[in-house]
């Protein structure tokens, strides 16, 4: 956890295993229905497509000023990688059907 790109990367990762694992548990229940598990699984989705970048952003801020981690400007601030051209993001055959 020395550098700022970490502290984002741990609470973000934190908040994608939580839902990961509310889900599993959800799922996991006996007798569930198709249709109950299509709607925990389309609930899964939109709270994680509610997951704001900005949002998460400033909860990093706020862990990395609590435990005397430097935050970089907001100006200097780039993710790893920015320079690049964006890749195009594809859906994988198997989760087309949650859209």
């Amino acid at each position: 956890m020395e550098s700022w790109s970490s502290v984002v990367c741990l609470l973000i990762s934190e908040k994608l295993f939580l839902q990961a694992n509310c889900l599993s548990e959800d799922l996991q229940e006996g007798g569930i229905s198709r249709v109950r598990a299509v709607d925990f699984i389309t609930a899964t989705k939109v709270n994680l497509v509610k997951m704001g970048y900005d949002r998460e952003h400033e909860e990093a801020e706020e862990f990395a000023i609590k435990f005397g981690k430097v935050v970089p400007e907001a100006n200097t601030q780039q993710h790893e990688g920015s320079a690049r051209s964006k890749r195009v993001q594809l859906l994988s055959n198997t989760l087309k059907d949650y859209q």
